[in-house]
């Protein structure tokens, strides 16, 4: 698989390491601008999530693409309090942002706040996790929900694992939102506990709950190497 970056060289190591152990996949680096990649949002000073999947198959055709950015980014230009997201999967095609993993809460930030350790983990977390997506064909994920409470706005997050101590769990936020702010919706159930920071605390060292663990399936577009 190919994993580009914008000029985040400790990140990228880290990363390429981790993710061929994880996924036991070849990981091949590249350090690139995203620029033609992203399609901005002025309105909130972002981007939207969701790469132009047409050029990455033109540039990376039948193959595994990683983007790591620190744009912010969201889902929607329909809200900017809850559309934000740190990361998305679109098919063999995957994006973490971290603009609003570096400090202490999720607003958005262009330099580190917190213990590199921490951002590290909290990046590792999100990779794997939006991997996951397109790696882990498990029947028991359920659809996830953010409902917002003030305001009963709600976003689609797509299906995740109901395991909180397995890395394919939703979070919707550095610290779990207080109850009168918002919550996760996983099925029916809500849910309170969806911050990154406890669920790095719980995180099994393995990663995956049992039933996500049986159902890893590494397709070819991650195996494959440029050229």
């Amino acid at each position: 698989m190919i994993f580009v970056h914008e000029r985040m060289q400790c990140e990228a190591i880290h990363l390429k390491m981790t993710i061929e152990k994880v996924f036991a996949v070849p990981v091949f680096v590249v350090e690139d601008t995203l620029d033609r990649l992203f399609v901005p949002l002025p309105r909130f000073e972002g981007y939207f999530y969701e790469p132009r999947r047409d050029l990455l198959k033109q540039e990376f055709p039948d193959m595994a693409v990683l983007l790591l950015t620190r744009r912010d980014l969201y889902d929607d230009g329909a809200s900017k309090d809850d559309e934000w997201v740190l990361g998305g999967s679109f098919g063999q095609f995957s994006v973490v942002g971290t603009a609003r993993l570096m400090g202490h809460d999720s607003a958005p930030r262009t330099s580190l706040a917190v213990d590199n350790q921490l951002y590290l983990r909290r990046v590792t977390l999100m990779t794997i996790h939006e991997l996951g997506h397109d790696l882990i064909k498990a029947p028991h994920h359920q659809v996830a929900t953010w409902v917002n409470a003030r305001t009963s706005y709600e976003v689609q997050l797509g299906r995740h694992c109901d395991d909180n101590s397995c890395a394919m769990y939703e979070v919707v936020d550095i610290t779990s939102p207080p109850a009168d702010e918002g919550y996760l919706k996983l099925g029916n159930e809500r849910l309170y506990d969806a911050g990154v920071d406890k669920h790095l605390a719980r995180l099994r060292s393995d990663w995956f709950c049992p039933r996500c663990r049986e159902h890893v399936v590494v397709t070819e577009p991650y195996r494959r190497s440029p050229g």
